[in-house]
């Protein structure tokens, strides 16, 4: 494999990763959204700021543990 292929090879890799983590954080927000909603879970409502904190943090959590 040619350096060129290799490295557009390594950018999608990590576009994919990304995307992936980005998916992963909204997966468990909206998960344990429903949770709480069906009373499967306990805990109060997100606002939209706190939601999208957590997300944040979460994907920045994430993206920190792919970096090691």
């Amino acid at each position: 494999m040619n350096a060129k292929a290799d490295s557009a090879a390594r950018e999608q890799e990590k576009r994919n990763k990304e995307q992936w983590n980005r998916d992963s954080c909204r997966w468990i927000l909206d998960t344990t959204e429903n949770l709480r909603r069906t009373g499967q879970a306990t805990g109060k409502a997100l606002t939209p700021a706190e939601r999208q904190a957590h997300y944040n943090d979460c994907v920045r959590e994430l993206d920190g543990a792919t970096k090691k």
